[in-house]
């Protein structure tokens, strides 16, 4: 049972602030792509988890049972199901900042526009450095130690 005291040490200290930012990252991208519809899959971030689902309706489903997942494993507290219900939600974040890091490296978006790489760069870092973010937020989350950040 989720109590009050539990929300508000999840939400702030644990990590719960980002599995929530890419929760909801993820249900508005689902969303977003049932509204605007494929025309959307021009989106570099987008266009990267595309190539990996090979299906748009496939990429809507990915996206919003990924999403509703980690939230179900934050609200159940740590352990072992609930970092297990997280790693779908990591793997899109890893895929999309792969494809924002190929944008640039090659200059060009997904959709062909080619910027300048530090222009790309700027546009692409939330991306890509949500991928990062949400490993150590889900791994503090849930306990696990890291390296130089965990206590002897």
């Amino acid at each position: 049972m989720v109590n009050a005291r539990m929300l508000g040490l999840l939400w702030w200290s644990n990590g719960g602030v980002m599995i929530v930012y890419a929760s909801c990252l993820h249900l508005l991208w689902s969303i977003a792509l049932v509204i605007a519809g494929p025309a959307l899959t021009h989106a570099t971030p987008i266009a990267s988890l595309l190539v990996a689902t090979r299906e748009y309706r496939l990429l809507v489903l990915w996206l919003l049972l990924a999403a509703i997942a980690a939230v179900w494993g934050a609200l159940r507290g740590p352990s072992r199901f609930g970092f297990v219900l997280m790693l779908p939600q990591q793997f899109l974040l890893l895929i999309a900042a792969a494809g924002g890091v190929t944008a640039i490296l090659t200059g060009t978006y997904a959709d062909g526009v080619q910027r300048p790489w530090a222009f790309i760069l700027t546009d692409q870092l939330p991306v890509i450095l949500a991928a990062p973010m949400y490993t150590l937020a889900v791994f503090v989350f849930h306990g696990i130690p890291i390296g130089l950040l965990s206590e002897p």
